[in-house]
């Protein structure tokens, strides 16, 4: 059960996949951009212009992907706001509960969404169940249902979470 003021709490950082997935994407970014320059400066207009209209693509996505990256996780008697980097809020209402005994150490199920560009976001399916994710690090997922839906999130103290929902202030 949740106190009656918002508690808050920081989103783990990208593990070591998300930020290799990150590092390889914003890679392709530089390369396309690069190859298009280099293909309109020798005279290739249309393979230099499609490489350009691509890396523009992948710029965008990025951005996007980076403003939708979770930052805070904050409880409140009205359910589960996550605070995104791009300073949206995603509020979901309801009672919140912790599925599955809290953290998990693997994520073996299906993703729809951004498989670690940024972090993990979409939607998970595991044990016949789905759940929108806002994960920065697999290894620290937590999940929740929050009114009727499942919610997975990756706090950078798990334990402490889990304990905020459960009411456990020794923890």
């Amino acid at each position: 059960m949740l106190s009656s003021s918002a508690t808050t709490f920081a989103a783990a950082p990208l593990d070591a996949a998300a930020r290799i997935v990150t590092i390889a994407f914003w890679g392709s970014f530089v390369l396309a951009w690069a190859a298009g320059g280099f293909g309109l400066s020798g005279g290739d207009a249309f393979g230099g212009t499609v490489l350009c209209v691509l890396a523009l693509a992948l710029g965008v996505l990025g951005y996007r992907l980076r403003a939708a990256q979770a930052v805070v996780y904050e409880l409140t008697d009205g359910g589960l706001d996550v605070q995104l980097r791009g300073g949206r809020t995603v509020r979901r209402a309801g009672a919140v509960a912790v599925l599955g005994g809290g953290a998990l150490e693997t994520m073996r199920s299906r993703m729809l969404g951004s498989g670690g560009v940024y972090g993990y976001s979409g939607w998970l399916w595991t044990g016949g169940e789905r759940f929108v994710t806002h994960l920065t690090a697999r290894t620290r997922a937590v999940r929740l249902r929050v009114g009727g839906h499942g919610v997975v999130l990756s706090p950078a103290d798990p334990r402490a979470f889990v304990a905020a929902i459960d009411g456990d202030v020794d923890a």
